[in-house]
């Protein structure tokens, strides 16, 4: 028997969700039934996190977690229908999570100017110090680096299709102050395109050439200082070939903006007279009023951690060829890397995704366990601290999936891989590890500068010690998938991806 709808709200209706859950993992809704496993359907730990948001923004107070620990959509609708009402911001009985719900009438006023500065993201804040000279293993920018290979790729166009692109996306125009604040340029800081042009090279100089161009733009570290943040260069090659050089800064923008840039750089340039869909709004707003949303969602979930802080287990001590703390790690030297990746076909990765479905893990849990064995083996102690990425864009306002910018956080896993045991069970302990660790993440979604705001965990293991441990300067190094048809029509084939971040 059905659960009754909680005082105050309205019943979330059968079908309502099974459309909803259809929708997220794009099925037809004749697929989805109360008997349905989530996990067999495919759905992730971003599209669970998505539904929560929304249900949530309808006034039903329901977790993440309660959704995630559900074996059945017949058990989400319980949940959903036994839920309290949430209080909008500034109701009555406003409580923690209550609080943190928005209030989509009444938004905060801005007076800003456009070019005014604003605080820095919390993840941004942390790329920003993580590649200063003078941190432990500094001195190396985050970004992505993307080659594609096509065919007639025209630098004119490709040029106007890039300066529209900059002109709708203000992140893209950005620089970082030396006070830790951003601002946006009127004017990008670089050219719309640099072009070089070896179709007359011979072959020998021309990979060279090609060489040279990927190593410097895999190993280099943009002045965000004076607003580089996004670079594109062409290579014109013989017979109409071409290769098209992107880089993009994460201080800008995190993995899933590269999606949205590589996706608006096509359209502008197949079809530079169509207009795209209007966004409204900004970065800055985005920031504004999330930093308002979830103030007292911030305070609970500080709370939270702070009460487990006792308990934390400290970085995995991992062998270094020199001491990270020291001055001398940040020397040049140590700013170089070798990109180490493992290709698994369509098929593989199909077999890969099944099993996981099949036990009830997800693809997240399987990678992070894996993750966690391989430094388990190389780290002095089982037990260990990983600091792992969160894409954590809050879609409340629409067209917020259209914006530019770093909308991503980190958490804190404590990993116990002191005991010998089957692997899938280190994934499940690892996944309920996620949920709760995901569940309470909001402790990074805004901060200013100064240490105050920091969350105490991070204080806690930023003090010196002898071995590698996240700080407030933690990064993730995810690469964005990319679709071939993501770009200008002819420049179909990506050859390399690199997400390079500071260690």
């Amino acid at each position: 028997m059905s659960e009754a709808p909680a005082p105050g709200r309205a019943e979330l209706g059968e079908a309502e969700v099974l459309r909803a859950v259809a929708a997220a993992v794009d099925v037809p809704s004749a697929e989805v039934t109360l008997d349905a496993d989530p996990f067999e359907l495919g759905l992730d730990s971003l599209g669970i996190i998505r539904l929560t948001a929304d249900w949530r923004r309808r006034g039903i107070k329901v977790s993440y977690e309660q959704l995630a620990e559900a074996a059945t959509l017949g058990e989400w609708l319980s949940v959903l229908r036994a839920a309290p009402a949430a209080v909008p911001q500034g109701g009555a009985d406003t409580g923690p999570e209550e609080a943190s719900l928005p209030a989509t009438e009444a938004q905060p006023s801005d007076d800003t100017a456009p070019d005014d500065p604003f605080p820095l993201a919390a993840m941004q804040h942390a790329y920003w110090i993580g590649r200063q000279d003078d941190q432990p293993l500094g001195g190396v920018g985050a970004h992505f680096y993307a080659e594609l290979d096509g065919t007639g790729v025209d630098p004119e166009r490709l040029a106007a299709a890039v300066t529209a692109l900059r002109r709708r996306h203000e992140m893209l125009r950005v620089r970082v102050l030396d006070d830790g604040r951003q601002q946006i340029l009127a004017e990008p800081a670089q050219p719309a395109v640099t072009v070089h042009d070896l179709r007359q090279e011979p072959a020998g100089s021309r990979t060279e050439a090609l060489d040279r161009l990927r190593d410097h733009y895999t190993h280099r570290r943009m002045d965000v200082e004076q607003g580089e943040v996004f670079d594109v260069a062409l290579s014109l090659l013989p017979d109409d070939r071409t290769r098209l050089h992107i880089d993009l800064d994460m201080v800008g923008a995190d993995a899933a903006s590269m999606r949205v840039l590589l996706a608006d750089l096509q359209r502008l340039y197949d079809e530079p007279g169509s207009p795209l869909p209007d966004i409204a709004h900004s970065y800055r707003d985005y920031l504004r009023e999330n930093q308002e949303r979830r103030k007292a969602e911030v305070a609970s979930a500080r709370a939270w951690w702070h009460d487990r802080l006792d308990g934390l287990s400290a970085p995995p001590q991992l062998p270094t060829v020199v001491d990270p703390l020291s001055p001398e790690s940040a020397a040049p030297r140590y700013h170089r890397t070798t990109r180490l990746h493992h290709h698994l076909t369509a098929a593989r990765k199909g077999v890969l995704l099944e099993r996981a479905r099949r036990h009830r893990v997800t693809p997240t849990a399987v990678l992070a366990a894996a993750f966690a064995e391989v430094l388990a083996s190389w780290s002095a102690e089982p037990r260990f601290l990983l600091n792992l990425p969160l894409f954590d864009r809050d879609l409340s306002r629409p067209a917020t999936d259209l914006l530019i910018g770093d909308f991503s956080s980190s958490v804190l896993l404590d990993v116990d891989l002191s005991r010998e045991r089957a692997f899938l069970d280190s994934a499940r302990d690892i996944q309920a590890g996620l949920r709760r660790t995901i569940a309470r993440g909001r402790t990074r979604a805004s901060r200013s500068c100064g240490t105050s705001r920091v969350p105490p965990a991070v204080r806690l293991y930023s003090r010196p010690s002898s071995t590698p441990a996240p700080s407030a300067s933690a990064r993730s190094t995810t690469v964005p998938s990319g679709r071939p048809s993501a770009s200008p029509r002819g420049s179909s084939r990506k050859v390399r991806r690199c997400g390079w971040t500071p260690r």
